[in-house]
């Protein structure tokens, strides 16, 4: 069963950043286009994201202690997950403090281009927590956690495929 949720980190991440990131770009077009939904959108995939944060701390810890012998690999997978911690609890916190201002009724001018500046500075350590665990992945493909999942009751099988 962790060993199972251990490799459900990559799909889990994607979806955290992906909402994240989300969010940050229709409050970028709410700021220029002035447009209630665009807020509301960038709102409901903050609050999206949120358990999904916190489902990548913990997959993620699952998949390093369930991948064998990171010895070699030891560099990359601490620069990802730095970079990636960094990430994680700045956009959480960032998705604490706009709820909080949501409900405050306080979520405009200043503190709107706060909120995206602090998520898209975020979103630099994303790439850099990417690019190290892509060298743990790639460089090192020994390594990864577990080879091919499949989802139960669907059809849905990922495979994790060696380089050369």
């Amino acid at each position: 069963m962790l060993n199972t949720l251990a490799s459900w980190h990559p799909f889990i991440v994607h979806f955290a950043v992906a909402f994240t990131i989300g969010s940050a770009a229709f409050d970028v077009l709410d700021f220029f286009l002035h447009r209630r939904r665009l807020e509301d959108t960038g709102f409901l995939l903050m609050i999206a994201a949120m358990p999904f944060l916190l489902l990548a701390v913990f997959t993620g810890n699952l998949a390093e202690t369930h991948a064998p012998g990171l010895a070699q690999a030891a560099t990359a997978l601490e620069n990802h997950m730095r970079y990636a911690n960094i990430a994680v609890w700045v956009f959480f916190g960032a998705g604490v403090w706009r709820l909080f201002l949501h409900f405050k009724k306080e979520y405009h001018g200043m503190r709107k281009i706060i909120y995206v500046f602090v998520v898209t500075a975020a979103a630099m350590s994303v790439y850099l927590a990417g690019m190290h665990a892509g060298k743990i992945r790639h460089h090192y493909p020994g390594q990864s956690a577990v080879s091919a999942v499949h989802i139960p009751g669907t059809p849905i099988s990922i495979e994790r495929h060696s380089a050369p």
